[in-house]
């Protein structure tokens, strides 16, 4: 035992001094000399967390978690592993054991509950927020997680009072007065957020961001158009501190989702609809998705499952490679191996374990525009829809936004260009090779007469149409985006062209765009 227990301080000494390598090398010795060691499966799971190797780490995770399958460190570290997978009926079934629970493991509970909001179940992330606030009122971080977990579900007021409680904590000030505004503008003013900006207190980068965000959408609303891009401009910098975008990864990725894409055998016309044929939005981020997804929703005949990284994931795991963000690596000759009606499958399988109310599922996950010719090959019933922007409003749109993962290609207006000019040339490649199964849809069309533009949508989908667009204003209950407060107003056309208030900041964007070919001189 002591030969054991010598191991394991090795191999958490390892861990705890970032030697990842030794790690690796110490767990891979330790489980195979050990293998009722759950101790020793969890500090191998960790090191092969950190280090990326995301199969190994799951596998040793559910190897600890097997040991003893109540053990709530265990059951956290194995739902951590599964988070790069997304793998929703798992990861719900160990937060529900985690909240089963009455180990009082603070830890754990946190960690199950960023786990439950990867996979968007915020009901229960808000559950185990509320109980690790009963041990712990005055932390900042479960206060703020709470409040923008009622956000999300709707109870704003809640959210609202939750917040005011941390309004002032110098740590969390900036990311807190954000998430304010978000949910009532009126509650937050411009003395506020530049005391934080320009407090002598050492705030995070994170929170500056936040907060020049909310300071340049405040002055965007008082017609404070140069001070507002300055402060965009300004979080940008920050954001782009240590993150660089890959141009060159993203045309090479592109390409061959696209040779891929024309090599497999997708319909050309879309199946009859089954009584659950999946519904997928694609476009840019900020260029109204999750508009869309409301007026399905509110009819009563589509089921919201949020923005779903199922498919890239399932597309990974079918070539045996680690999980990874986009834009990941992959050999051609793998994909070309892949058997698409069994991801079509296992997507299924996904859906249901999200949502059995025989709706129509809907995953708006934008970044779906890459794989539109493989999802027709893996979904025969599929019906994707296409939603653009104005180029200029959808790059302004997403230089103002903090994106809740790390988005390079939206911290600098050049970077935006490319990536608008890549996406621009991925659609046109899917719609030329599927025009009938890709129903494209213009945002200012969509705002500018709601009614004439949802029943032609409609009857595309196949979908009973009402007479009249659903109210978008009277959504209830979880709205999965970093749009869910502005969606549950009414349709408006506060949105559409307001790139013309930053002309003069957006000259070189469009300059870009038009060399690019998305832009003419009359735009």
């Amino acid at each position: 035992m002591s030969t054991l227990n010598n191991q394991l301080a090795d191999l958490d000494a390892a861990l705890s001094a970032g030697q990842l390598a030794l790690a690796l090398e110490q767990g891979s010795r330790l489980v195979a000399e050990y293998p009722d060691s759950q101790h020793g499966w969890l500090s191998y799971s960790e090191a092969c967390r950190l280090a990326g190797r995301t199969e190994a780490a799951r596998e040793a995770a559910r190897q600890a978690w097997q040991l003893a399958p109540q053990n709530l460190f265990a059951v956290a570290q194995y739902a951590r592993c599964l988070m790069p997978y997304a793998d929703h009926r798992l990861i719900s079934e160990l937060v529900r054991t985690g909240i089963r629970s009455d180990a009082g493991n603070d830890w754990a509970l946190d960690i199950l509950a960023s786990c439950a909001v990867s996979v968007d179940d915020w009901e229960q992330a808000l559950s185990l927020y509320e109980r690790l606030l009963q041990s712990n009122a005055t932390n900042p971080h479960y206060r703020y997680m709470q409040g923008l977990a009622l956000s999300v579900s709707g109870m704003t007021e809640q959210a609202l009072q939750s917040l005011e409680k941390i309004r002032r904590d110098p740590q969390f000030s900036g990311r807190v007065l954000n998430l304010i505004q978000d949910i009532d503008a009126t509650r937050v003013n411009r003395d506020e957020l530049e005391a934080v900006l320009g407090s002598q207190q050492t705030i995070s980068s994170q929170d500056k961001i936040y907060a020049l965000q909310a300071l340049g959408r405040l002055h965007h609303s008082e017609r404070r158009f140069e001070e507002a891009f300055s402060c965009w401009q300004r979080a940008n910098e920050l954001k782009a501190s240590g993150a660089r975008y890959k141009a060159d990864d993203w045309d090479v990725f592109a390409a061959r989702l696209m040779r891929l894409g024309g090599n497999v055998a997708a319909d050309s016309s879309p199946s009859p609809p089954g009584g659950k044929s999946p519904i997928f939005i694609v476009g840019l981020p900020r260029s109204g998705t999750t508009l869309l997804e409301r007026i399905l929703v509110n009819s009563g005949h589509v089921a919201a499952l949020g923005e779903l990284r199922d498919f890239e994931v399932l597309m990974q795991m079918h070539m045996g490679e680690s999980i990874t963000p986009l834009p990941f690596d992959f050999r051609p000759e793998k994909a070309a191996a892949i058997d698409w009606v069994a991801i079509g499958e296992s997507y299924c399988e996904r859906l249901a374990s999200r949502d059995s109310s025989g709706r129509h599922p809907c995953d708006k996950n934008p970044f779906n525009f890459l794989f539109c010719g493989l999802i027709l090959a893996a979904l025969p019933d599929a019906r994707i829809i296409h939603i653009k922007k104005h180029p200029l409003d959808a790059g302004l749109g997403t230089f103002r936004h903090i994106f809740a993962a790390a988005a390079p290609w939206s911290y600098r207006l050049a970077d935006i260009a490319h990536f608008y000019v890549l996406y621009d040339r991925v659609m046109a490649h899917w719609v030329a090779l599927y025009p009938d199964r890709i129903y494209q849809i213009h945002y200012d069309e969509l705002v500018s007469d709601p009614e004439v533009q949802s029943s032609m949508l409609f009857e595309w989908l196949n979908l009973p149409w009402s007479g009249s667009v659903p109210d978008t204003a009277a959504s209830k209950g979880v709205v999965r985006s970093a749009s869910a407060n502005q969606v549950r107003s009414p349709i408006h056309q506060q949105a559409v062209q307001v790139w013309r208030n930053y002309a003069s900041q957006l000259s070189a964007l469009k300059d870009s765009l038009e060399r690019g070919g998305v832009l003419d001189g009359n735009d």
